[in-house]
C-alpha cells in the first residue's frame, strides 16, 4: 500500500503561494505536478482507527488517542486484582499497623530444653518465649523477669475413653464406681457394693436418703467408715449387722421402725461419731461378743438404748442415750449358755448422758440395768431417770468421783425392772440381792468420794434376801 500524505495549515498556505507564483501558466490541464516535499508530511496512522472500523454515526468526541493511554494498564494485566467491593472484609493498612502494637507479649514456642537448669541457663530470653522441659513435660514462659510454669503433661492412662464406657455392663460400671477405697453413693446397691469390694477399708459417703430392703452386713476383715452426709438409712427390720467387721458412722441417722437398728456380733466393733441411731419399737444397738463405742451423737430407742449380751464391751465417751420405755444401757439376766446369755457385759462411761423413761404400766424407769456378771464403771458423765438411776442384780458397779446420778421419779413410785417380781423405787442406785439372779454372788458396789447421787426416795436402796449380806464400799464423806 502506498504511503499516505497530508497537508497541515502552514503547508496549505505555501501550496497556494507555490501555485500562484511558481506554476502560473506553466501547467496545462491534465499535467501531473510533483509538489515539493517540504509542503507535505507522510501520515503515521498507527494510532488511528480505519474509517471502516468506526460504526457509522459514532460520536468520537469522548474517546482518547492511543498515546494518551500510555500510563494505563491493559485489561488483561488486571486479571489478578480484586474489585474494591471485594475488599470490604479486609483490614486497612492503618488497622494492621494498630494491631501490630497489640500482639507483643504473645507466647512464642522456642523448642525444648533438657531440664530446669538448662532453661535457666538461656541468655537474653525475650518476653513470651516458651520452652518445654523434656524431663518433666512442663512448659515455662519468660515473663520478662522470670520463668513462669504454666503447663505440664497430663497422664490419662487411668482414664477411660468415652467409646470404652458405652459398652460397659452394669457389673463393670459398679466395679469402676465402687471398686475403690472411697465412693459417694445414693442407694443400697452402692453401699453393698462398697462393703463387698476387695479393699479392707472403705470410706462411704451418702448423698441421699437410703431406704433398705435388706440389712447391711459388714463381715470380719472389713472396715467401713460411713459418713451419712446428713442423710438417713431407714429400715422396717434390722438396718445393719456389724458381724465381725468394724464400722464407724457419722453425720446422719440410721433408723429401724420394727427391730433393733444396729446389731454388733461375732467380734465386730461399732463406733458412733456424731450420728443418730433410732429404733421406734425395740433396741437402738445390741451387742453380743462385740464392742460398741459412742463418742458423740445419740441413740434413741423404745426399749434399751444399748443392750449388752454375752461378752459385750460398751464404751461411752459422749453423746446421749435415751430409752423411751426402759433403760438407756441394759444387760440381760439370763444364765450362761441360754439363748439370751447376758454374762460378762462390761460398760465404761467416761462422759455423755444416759436417760431412762417409762410408759409401761407396772414398771419403773431404770437408766442403767446391770443384772449379770461383768461390770459398769462410771468415771464421769450424767445419769438421769424418771425411776431409779442404776439397778444392779449381779456384777460390779463402780461410781467415780465425777459421776452424777439423778433419780427424779415421783415419791413413793414403785415398779418392776426387767422380769423380776421385785419392785423398786426412785433411788439413785438400787442394790438388789433379793431377785436371786444367776450372778447374784458377784454383786459389788464401789462409790468414790465426790460422786453425786440423788434420788427422790434416797441415794441407795439395798434389797437383800434372807441371810445375804451387801457388798458395798461407799467412800463419800
Amino acid at each position: 500500500m502506498s504511503a499516505k500524505y497530508y497537508l497541515d495549515e502552514e503547508g496549505l498556505e505555501r501550496l497556494v503561494d507555490y501555485i500562484q507564483n511558481e506554476l502560473g501558466n506553466k501547467v496545462n490541464k491534465g499535467d501531473q505536478v510533483e509538489l515539493p516535499l517540504d509542503l507535505v508530511h507522510e501520515a503515521d496512522l498507527a494510532d488511528y482507527a480505519k474509517k471502516s472500523d468506526i460504526p457509522e454515526g459514532q460520536d468520537l468526541s469522548n474517546y482518547v488517542q492511543a498515546e494518551d493511554l500510555n500510563d494505563y494498564a491493559l485489561a488483561s494485566a488486571l486479571n489478578d486484582y480484586a474489585l474494591a467491593s471485594d475488599l470490604e472484609d479486609y483490614a486497612t493498612k492503618n488497622a494492621l499497623e494498630a494491631l501490630e502494637g497489640k500482639v507483643t507479649g504473645v507466647y512464642h514456642f522456642r523448642g525444648s530444653v533438657a531440664d530446669l537448669a538448662a532453661l535457666q541457663a538461656i541468655e537474653n530470653p525475650e518476653e513470651g518465649d516458651v520452652y518445654n522441659l523434656a524431663d518433666t513435660g512442663m512448659n515455662a514462659a519468660w515473663t520478662g523477669s522470670e520463668w513462669d510454669d504454666f503447663g505440664t503433661v497430663v497422664d490419662l492412662t487411668d482414664y477411660a475413653k468415652s467409646e470404652d464406657i458405652q459398652s460397659l455392663t452394669i457389673p463393670q460400671v459398679n466395679a469402676i464406681l465402687y471398686g475403690g477405697s472411697a465412693a459417694v453413693v445414693s442407694d443400697l446397691d452402692g453401699i453393698k457394693a462398697m462393703i463387698a469390694n476387695d479393699k479392707p477399708e472403705v470410706n462411704i459417703t451418702l448423698n441421699s436418703d437410703v431406704p433398705l430392703t435388706s440389712s447391711l452386713i459388714v463381715p470380719a476383715g472389713k472396715k467401713v467408715n460411713l459418713d451419712l452426709g446428713g442423710k438417713t438409712i431407714s429400715s422396717s427390720a434390722l438396718a445393719m449387722n456389724v458381724s465381725g467387721g468394724e464400722v464407724t458412722i457419722s453425720n446422719g441417722s440410721i433408723a429401724s421402725s420394727s427391730s433393733d437398728a444396729i446389731a454388733v456380733t461375732n467380734g465386730g466393733t461399732l463406733t458412733i461419731d456424731g450420728a443418730d441411731v433410732v429404733s421406734s419399737s425395740r433396741n437402738g444397738v445390741s451387742a453380743k461378743e462385740a464392742t460398741v463405742i459412742i463418742n458423740s451423737g445419740s441413740v434413741t430407742s423404745q426399749e434399751a438404748g444399748v443392750l449388752g449380751l454375752k461378752n459385750s464391751n460398751i464404751v461411752i465417751n459422749g453423746g446421749t442415750i435415751t430409752a423411751i420405755d426402759n433403760g438407756a444401757v441394759m444387760g440381760n439376766g439370763s444364765a450362761a449358755g441360754s439363748a439370751n446369755d447376758g454374762t460378762n457385759m462390761n460398760v465404761v462411761m467416761n462422759g455423755g448422758k444416759l436417760v431412762g423413761h417409762i410408759k409401761s404400766a407396772g414398771y419403773i424407769a431404770c437408766a442403767v440395768y446391770v443384772p449379770n456378771s461383768g461390770s459398769f464403771t462410771m468415771n464421769g458423765g450424767e445419769i438421769e431417770s424418771d425411776g431409779c438411776g442404776i439397778c444392779m442384780r449381779g456384777g460390779q458397779v463402780n461410781i467415780g468421783a465425777n459421776a452424777v446420778i439423778t433419780a427424779n421419779g415421783a415419791a413413793g413410785t414403785k415398779g418392776k425392772v426387767g422380769d423380776s417380781r421385785v419392785v423398786v423405787g426412785p433411788y439413785a442406785i438400787v442394790y438388789d440381792a433379793n431377785s436371786k439372779y444367776p450372778a447374784m454372788d458377784s454383786l459389788e458396789l464401789n462409790i468414790a468420794n465426790g460422786a453425786q447421787l440423788s434420788g427422790t426416795d434416797g441415794d441407795i436402796d439395798v434389797i437383800l434376801a434372807d441371810g445375804v449380806q451387801a457388798n458395798i464400799n461407799d467412800a463419800r464423806a
